[in-house]
């Protein structure tokens, strides 16, 4: 399954929510079902940086595609990693840096890029720019 595809059965997931309140509440559930590593797993080069709350994210290649760990203190931002975990998991490195319209496309569509909780304007795309960063480093090799 393309990233595309992956992002389109997400974006189910936020049709019936109408809201800020509805679409909050989606972020909300994939941060509680999400499966973050603890804390004490990450350093300082994995901090997510410009997010309100801590974020951590380690990226690692595993048999041709790329495996994401997250932590977040703050549930929203779980969330948040949780949906691109769930739609840039196992893809290549070449298919995560190739998907940034996609996902620029699925944040309008879902209501994403309108503040869902004001101190948290921005954190998907700076998770989403952190990701990239990961995987060109990834690219370019040692």
């Amino acid at each position: 399954m393309t990233v595309k595809e992956r992002l389109g059965r997400i974006k189910e997931e936020f049709a019936g929510a109408a809201s800020s309140k509805d679409r909050l509440e989606v972020v909300l559930g994939y941060g509680e079902r999400s499966r973050q590593a603890r804390r004490e797993e990450f350093s300082e080069e994995d901090k997510v940086p410009g997010c309100a709350s801590d974020a951590y994210l380690k990226a690692s290649l595993r048999k041709g595609g790329v495996l994401l760990e997250t932590y977040a203190s703050s549930l929203v931002i779980a969330g948040y990693a949780a949906i691109l975990t769930e739609a840039l998991q196992g893809s290549t490195p070449r298919e995560i840096l190739n998907a940034r319209r996609d996902v620029e496309a699925f944040i309008k569509s879902t209501g994403l890029d309108v503040s869902l909780v004001p101190s948290r304007t921005n954190s998907f795309s700076r998770l989403y720019a952190f990701i990239e960063q990961k995987v060109e480093k990834m690219i370019a090799g040692p």
